[in-house]
């Protein structure tokens, strides 16, 4: 079960050609969004798998201060579509995912390294401006969040990014929709990539209402509790998408996988 934080939070890049890191130019467009940067020796010199210390990021460990590090990984080979299949199979938001991944020919995978000490939504301000520095250099043809199971499309996802305030949860936070087997009319909708910052995912069990605005309404929660942190506590009740209709809140194991804590919201249409 995914009881908090994650550890490194990551990315992948899909290109269908071999995308040129140079690593100056890497460190000069991090450096314009993050401060100063440092290249991290890895040993042999390669494009492969470049890496950096964010000097303006530095976090507290027992040792004492150690700065946040991020490293992108290039990989040879088509996208493992098996590894895939759950992003594909939600990607309602983007029809053309499986015909954009379809050519593709290498994997970059971005990650960061200690900042599980950041506070989570600095932790994600900051990731977001890792993978849009490295965007600016290469370009890839889908992104994948592997802690989320959502592909995203380059576009939509920058045009995410250049809004005010910035959509943080875009690309973070997935929105999954699931007809419940043998129970004609009943769907499950939830959230996934809230568990990985310590914040319980959402879930709402129901029938009889529009998925739609079901979905809308749970991804602005989700919204709620990445701003304000994890407030709604048991028994509490939430506006439902009718006026003065009220749903209770309640936390619970999650019906659809991966396993973790979710907010369950009780629309009172399940028997």
């Amino acid at each position: 079960m995914d009881t908090g934080l994650t550890r490194t939070y990551q990315v992948e890049l899909f290109f269908d050609e071999r995308p040129e890191l140079d690593q100056e130019a890497l460190r000069k467009s991090l450096k314009a969004r993050v401060g100063i940067v440092e290249p991290l020796e890895t040993g042999e010199q390669s494009t492969d798998l470049l890496a950096f210390f964010l000097h303006n990021h530095a976090v507290e460990f027992k040792g004492g201060q150690v700065p946040v590090q991020t490293a992108m990984h290039l990989v040879e080979g088509p996208p493992n579509f098996d590894k895939l299949a759950p992003a594909l199979g939600q990607s309602f938001h983007w029809t053309g995912a499986r015909e954009a991944l379809a050519g593709c020919r290498y994997t970059m995978l971005i990650h960061d390294l200690w900042a599980i000490a950041m506070p989570y939504k600095a932790r994600m301000e900051l990731f977001h401006q890792i993978v849009q520095a490295v965007m600016e250099i290469a370009k890839p043809r889908a992104l994948y969040w592997p802690l989320s199971q959502l592909l995203t499309e380059p576009g939509d996802y920058l045009a995410s990014q250049e809004l005010e305030p910035k959509d943080l949860l875009n690309g973070a936070v997935s929105l999954r929709f699931f007809h419940v087997d043998g129970r004609p009319g009943e769907m499950i909708v939830d959230t996934l990539g809230l568990a990985v910052h310590g914040l319980p995912d959402v879930q709402c069990h129901f029938a009889g209402l529009d998925p739609n605005e079901v979905g809308s309404h749970l991804y602005n929660i989700a919204h709620y509790l990445f701003d304000h942190g994890d407030l709604i506590e048991d028994g509490h009740t939430i506006e439902g998408t009718m006026p003065g209709e009220k749903w209770r809140c309640r936390r619970e194991l999650s019906l659809v996988g991966p396993e973790r804590v979710v907010l369950n919201l009780d629309t009172g249409t399940i028997r």
